[in-house]
């Protein structure tokens, strides 16, 4: 999703989004997602007008668990996100009646193959967000609802160790410009533009109490066609720690999760690079309870509030994931 937005203050923000290209502050949420089980598995931002594809936040659970080989499964992912504080680089609020109100359905379809690479079994991935954005910003506001960008990964190497105490994959997950976007809007449920966003995951579960999860996912951006805008490139780290506190229900997990996003090159428009850059932070914390429904079945509860924004909004998330093997 892409709320364009951009600079350091109203005039610079006006001029950019004049073409469409504004930004980086809204890209936020929708959900796309890259694993997280419990769900058994398991979407913003800055940039053009401040937006990556990855839904920041969505792994923080069981990441690196996935299918396994043979077998289908279903990950959905539901937010809903709010924030009335948009903030510039120094993390100052720019407009007083800013707010952006994002909801979210990210369906996930994962395949495990049954043939192996040596030591990994393979999975293929497809995501297709739908996204309803809801924005105030500088006087304008829009409504917008449709399709994101879909997301593939051709596959993952996914590792198990042997007593299936540790997991961890890797892969590529690709970005198609596809979904509903307009340069003079300023509420795109899709970006217009391909990313490509290597990631590394892991699981480990050093007691049957407890799981530890991290994903640290880049994503590397093309220009977007219709504006000469390039967002800068970006790196997430998503990250849980769950345990079962009673042993009578072994299916409860309880958790304290969040995330650290940071921008690390700079935006550019027509091939320079924009005045300070505009790289866009936030982190974000909060408390998650899930519950295994059995048969590989899972429903998780989550809500994170973001702080230490850097242009782009800061508000809060809440979540509902769901894992259902198909």
């Amino acid at each position: 999703m892409h709320v364009s937005l951009r600079g350091n203050n109203c005039i610079s923000l006006i001029k950019i989004n004049k073409g469409g290209a504004v930004s980086k502050y809204i890209n936020n949420d929708y959900l796309v997602v890259a694993s997280s089980l419990l769900l058994l598995c398991s979407p913003a931002q800055a940039t053009e007008a401040g937006a990556v594809h990855y839904p920041i936040g969505a792994n923080t659970i069981m990441n690196a668990v996935l299918p396994m080989p043979g077998n289908t499964a279903l990950y959905l992912y539901v937010q809903n996100y709010h924030s009335n504080r948009l903030n510039d680089t120094k993390g100052n609020s720019i407009d007083k009646n800013f707010s952006l109100d994002v909801q979210a359905v990210a369906p996930r379809f994962l395949h495990t193959w049954e043939q192996k690479l040596g030591p990994f079994f393979m999975t293929t991935v497809v995501v297709t967000p739908m996204i309803n954005i809801d924005v105030n910003l500088f006087g304008r506001h829009e409504k917008n609802a449709g399709f994101g960008d879909p997301s593939i990964a051709p596959i993952y190497l996914y590792y198990v160790s042997p007593g299936s105490d540790f997991f961890a994959y890797t892969g590529v997950d690709f970005y198609v410009p596809v979904g509903e976007y307009d340069e003079d809007s300023i509420a795109n449920p899709g970006l217009n533009y391909w990313s490509a966003s290597p990631s590394v995951n892991f699981t480990w579960l050093p007691s049957p109490r407890v799981d530890i999860s991290a994903t640290l996912y880049a994503e590397f951006n093309a220009k977007n066609k219709a504006t000469g805008y390039r967002s800068g490139n970006t790196a997430t780290l998503d990250f849980g720690m769950s345990y079962r506190p009673f042993l009578s229900v072994p299916q409860v997990r309880v958790a304290l999760q969040g995330s650290a996003f940071k921008q690390f090159t700079d935006d550019e428009q027509d091939g320079s690079d924009l005045p300070g850059g505009n790289r866009g932070q936030v982190f974000s914390f909060g408390p998650q309870v899930s519950y295994d429904l059995g048969g590989g079945a899972a429903i998780l509860l989550k809500y994170q509030q973001e702080f230490k924004a850097e242009n782009r909004p800061e508000g809060n998330k809440v979540w509902m994931q769901a894992v259902v093997p198909l």
